[in-house]
């Protein structure tokens, strides 16, 4: 057991540091889009501190709460844009190819090996932009969370990326079913918007759809929730089950997609 993880644990920063020799390979591509990058972060700040600033409060939420829920966002959709986003484009890429055949051949879960090959580095200042930002937001909201509220929120933070990264890989494994389906990972990246706001703005059907049936309304309030002392129980324990069922799913879909590969031309 120990040597297996330790196996998996090497070969992930392996990727990582291959990624960073062809990141300083090309040093004037990666400092234009961090630039970007960094430019949309703060827009995505501006937007929102205009639009709370105009009604006063957003789903209830006063302007330091959602600074701090904005600042969640940003930290996962720096990890959606550097990881998730590039991973599937290569596994939905390696589909149409041929190239998945050579990675299902290696002695390791494919799976895993699709997961962890690519990254970008672009999207890194957005993530520590949202870290400082969340960090002033905690101290102008006057919160003091302890270190098991710190521990809940990074046990939810891991789940919310874990629910977009099955639920992205569940969509992109379609691609063995439909031919020629490249635009399909850009479902995700569409629906980003909806988990940037509180839970608490959806009314109606859309709570119960975007809050149960596909919780994305859950994704960044509930790790905010918990610094901000008011998480639910019931929501937490329901989005940790809907996340680990759906990992779960993802990974039994794939095998069974697998099943229809036919390499070049599938």
């Amino acid at each position: 057991m120990w040597h297996t993880f330790k196996k998996y644990w090497l070969l992930f920063w392996k990727f990582r540091a291959i990624r960073a020799m062809m990141l300083m390979e090309y040093r004037s591509n990666f400092f234009f889009w961090a630039f970007v990058s960094f430019i949309w972060t703060l827009f995505n700040y501006f937007f929102f501190e205009l639009l709370v600033g105009a009604k006063g409060t957003l789903g209830g939420w006063t302007n330091a709460e959602v600074y701090i829920l904005i600042s969640v966002f940003t930290m996962l959709d720096a990890f959606t844009w550097s990881f998730f986003y590039h991973t599937m484009q290569e596994y939905v890429s390696a589909i149409f190819s041929g190239q998945l055949s050579i990675l299902m051949t290696k002695p390791i879960d494919t799976q895993y090996l699709i997961s962890v090959q690519e990254n970008s580095y672009t999207n890194l200042p957005r993530f520590f932009i949202g870290l400082i930002i969340l960090f002033i937001s905690i101290s102008r909201a006057q919160l003091h969370p302890d270190i098991v509220h710190i521990g809940i929120f990074l046990i939810f933070f891991s789940l919310a990326l874990m629910f977009i990264y099955s639920l992205w890989f569940v969509i992109a494994t379609l691609s063995f079913w439909v031919e020629r389906l490249e635009n399909i990972n850009e479902v995700i990246p569409a629906t980003r918007r909806l988990w940037q706001v509180p839970r608490q703005v959806f009314t109606g059907f859309s709570s119960t759809f975007f809050t149960v049936f596909i919780p994305f309304g859950l994704i960044c309030t509930l790790p905010s929730e918990v610094l901000l002392g008011r998480a639910s129980t019931p929501w937490l324990l329901y989005f940790a089950v809907f996340t680990l069922l759906l990992f779960a799913f993802s990974r039994w879909f794939f095998y069974l997609s697998i099943k229809k590969y036919s390499a070049v031309g599938n």
